[in-house]
């Protein structure tokens, strides 16, 4: 038998151990991406969502309702004005890294007005980022309250 007839040399071992840690590092990095994308989407439904809810409570209970940004953009409220005592807040705290402005400020509210749900707010814009540069853009639309993605 020849001497290459008995295994592999270190050499090669070495090329498809190297070979095969550059693919792992790649698929991390490309699933980590999907993540962050997904929280971004995942989080900017909920918004959307939430803030539908908000403008229908007003419709329902002809009180002003409110969509409240707290934390410094870590959540949020939602309120319906002329709430007893004892009824519950809903305070939706968001995924961590995640950030939501306001026209640009990390406070601010929605205000939707009884008993036709209109917007009050100047600046119509919510952003929803994470660091590393993923950003969803709603813009609200005062008459009709609907949400839509920029």
């Amino acid at each position: 038998m020849s001497k290459w007839a008995y295994g592999f040399t270190l050499i090669e071992l070495l090329v498809v151990i190297l070979v095969i840690g550059i693919l792992f590092v790649v698929i991390i990095v490309n699933v980590q991406g999907e993540l962050v994308s997904n929280q971004i989407r995942s989080a900017a439904s909920q918004i959307a969502l939430d803030l539908e809810r908000v403008r229908s409570a007003s419709l329902k209970t002809s009180k002003d309702s409110s969509f409240t940004l707290i934390n410094g953009g870590k959540g949020y409220d939602l309120r319906v004005s002329g709430v007893q005592p004892g009824d519950v807040v809903t305070s939706i705290a968001i995924p961590d890294n995640v950030v939501l402005q306001i026209g640009g400020s990390t406070t601010g509210s929605f205000v939707y007005g009884a008993p036709y749900g209109d917007l009050s707010a100047t600046n119509r814009t919510l952003t929803v980022s994470k660091s590393g540069g993923n950003t969803q853009t709603f813009y609200v639309v005062g008459v009709t309250g609907k949400v839509i993605r920029q």
